[in-house]
């Protein structure tokens, strides 16, 4: 699994404020133990 998070377009540090404000939180669940793995490794 991979995931991207273009940051491109934040430039100040109020819009990476804004940003974060305005983004819910996200649950994680990885498929098995292997992709677990995987994921803190990469």
């Amino acid at each position: 699994m991979i995931l991207n998070l273009d940051t491109e377009r934040l430039r100040t540090l109020a819009e990476v404020r804004a940003f974060v404000d305005g983004s819910d939180s996200v649950d994680l669940r990885l498929a098995d133990r292997d992709d677990a793995y995987a994921f803190g490794t990469a």
